[in-house]
């Protein structure tokens, strides 16, 4: 059964219905009672979006093209098409060569400090440095990088201020400490003490610091009374020891007699100090008051007289 529209010829089959349209296509369409699917129609011709979009060495110009759901258009049920309704796509529109852009140097920056000055009056250097960078332009497309060093250095004159002289001076001397134990165990005992100072630095030919860094003193401490001894040697003829005092008589041989010392009271002279025991270096005396008391050494040690201490001075 077919017959005739205004815009093609129109045949009616079970289901579908084909539509011959004059420039030659055929459209599909339904039955109004039928279930039919929806069917793409053709694509449209592709379409700009724009002017074309310049880059370097290639333009490009976006384009679009559309197709709908009525070839048939779903009806009664049926499904909807499968797929999108819209494709894009970009074509070369155009080709341009590009340039090549070599670099160049921009501005230099300002100077800045490196380090301090050599010299805090009187005249010094400082060292300074400076940079730049190859943007003016930047190099492009394969052009060269500027020729030349990115940075550079220069020496300034600074503090040119005369100097004022600045004498050094001491410090405050440190609280007195021992150099060891007392000399003795008894009796009036001896001990070094040591103190220090120290000396800045003068600046500008000030003058250096006079006298010693070090000094030290020989201090006295009184301790426990010693108990009395007679000399290892000689004839003692009078030793008497009593709670308060002892007297010592050493008689010396007449002449004639070889290998004798004469050794008379020793400290008849002597008030208060200390002498070395006439034949034992690692002895001494001590005379308090007139009156003598024999001491030892530590082991291994001997009396220095001019120190007037045990040490490890030789005999």
């Amino acid at each position: 059964m077919s017959h005739s529209t205004t815009n093609g010829i129109l045949l009616l089959a079970v289901c579908t219905v084909f539509v011959f349209m004059p420039d030659g296509t055929v459209s599909l369409g339904c039955s109004p009672s039928s279930v039919c699917d929806g069917g793409w129609s053709a694509w449209t011709n592709w379409t700009s979006d724009g002017n074309c979009i310049t880059t370097c060495s290639v333009c490009t110009q976006p384009q679009t093209r559309f197709r709908t759901c009525t070839n048939p258009t779903p009806q009664n049920g049926g499904k909807p098409c499968n797929g999108t309704s819209t494709e894009s796509n970009t074509i070369a529109c155009d080709v341009i060569t590009c340039p090549v852009v070599d670099g160049g140097w921009g501005a230099w920056y300002a100077w800045t400090t490196s380090g301090s000055c050599s010299a805090s009056c009187g005249g010094g250097t400082l060292n300074q440095v400076r940079t730049r960078s190859c943007s003016n332009p930047w190099p492009h497309n394969g052009g060269k990088d500027c020729n030349g060093s990115f940075s550079e250095f220069q020496t300034v004159d600074c503090n040119t201020n005369p100097c004022t002289a600045v004498d050094a001076i001491w410090s405050d001397w440190t609280t007195w400490t021992s150099n060891g134990r007392w000399n003795v165990s008894c009796a009036i005992g001896k001990q070094t003490q040591t103190r220090t100072r120290a000396c800045s630095v003068p600046q500008s030919c000030g003058r250096k610091c006079e006298g010693d860094s070090t000094v030290s003193q020989i201090v006295q401490c009184n301790k426990e009374t010693c108990p009395p001894e007679c000399p290892s040697t000689g004839n003692v003829t009078n030793c008497s020891i009593s709670s308060v005092s002892m007297t010592r008589t050493i008689q010396t041989p007449t002449s004639g007699v070889s290998g004798c010392t004469t050794l008379n009271c020793i400290c008849d002279d002597v008030y208060h100090g200390y002498i070395r025991y006439p034949t034992n270096c690692t002895r001494f005396i001590q005379c308090a008051f007139n009156k003598p008391s024999v001491s030892s050494c530590e082991t291994g040690k001997n009396w220095n007289q001019n120190l007037q201490i045990c040490d490890q001075s030789r005999c």
